[in-house]
């Protein structure tokens, strides 16, 4: 992949090491910083952050390696206003909502669909095809939702 996409976005801040598939949309006022991988026909809302590195507090119990780069498959969807850390991966077709914040080491298996203001914190896996209710918190750890139409999701402990 090449840094390609709509490179005529309003103020769009794409960095010269992202990656940018093919047939990528990019809404007004995105941010991507390096290293960020974006798959073929991916659609990225307005004010959108990719690729965000993680600040962490001095007495925080977080991980301090570098996270590695965010990678978006093909097809995935970013809904207005979120927040996608470095070091996360998401899955062909799933779908991020708007406002939604995907922490470091999350995993979004293909398919999902993470609702709008939800908030994934690192070490979270959602399982393909999942959906996450909007407004709803992880802590780390597999997200066990339910699959369907109007599926609600119950995060484990």
């Amino acid at each position: 992949m090449a840094a390609m996409g709509q490179p005529d976005a309003a103020n769009l801040v794409l960095s010269e090491q992202a990656r940018v598939g093919d047939g990528v949309s990019f809404g007004a006022h995105v941010v991507v910083h390096a290293g960020v991988g974006i798959g073929d026909g991916c659609i990225i809302g307005d004010h959108v952050v990719l690729g965000k590195p993680p600040a962490l507090a001095a007495s925080s119990s977080a991980p301090r390696d570098p996270p590695g780069p965010l990678e978006l498959a093909r097809g995935v969807v970013i809904g207005a206003g979120a927040v996608v850390f470095a070091g996360a991966r998401v899955g062909e077709r799933a779908i991020v909502g708007d406002q939604a914040y995907v922490r470091e080491r999350a995993v979004i298996g293909a398919g999902a669909l993470i609702g709008r203001g939800a908030r994934l914190h690192g070490d979270t896996t959602v399982p393909e095809g999942a959906r996450v209710a909007p407004a709803e918190s992880s802590r780390g750890g597999q997200v066990n939702a339910r699959h369907g139409r109007g599926a609600r999701s119950r995060m484990a402990a």
